[in-house]
């Protein structure tokens, strides 16, 4: 049994699904990454604000 996940069509089929939402306009989609060194260690960032450690993030704003 095939699953959704394996035909690699399932982040298109998330893109047509929210396009029958929301149409034409601006869809900002998120994504996640991690940097892994050869000697098998990760990129982190230390936030100031919450004291911890996270993967290094932002956000993404609509250009004019």
């Amino acid at each position: 049994m095939k699953n959704k996940f394996d035909e690699g069509d399932y982040q298109m089929d998330y893109i047509k699904d929210m396009r029958k939402y929301i149409g034409h306009e601006t869809l900002l989609t998120v994504g996640c990454g991690i940097i892994k060194e050869d000697n098998e260690q990760i990129l982190l960032q230390h936030r100031m604000d919450e004291d911890n450690w996270c993967i290094p993030g932002g956000r993404k704003e609509r250009g004019l």
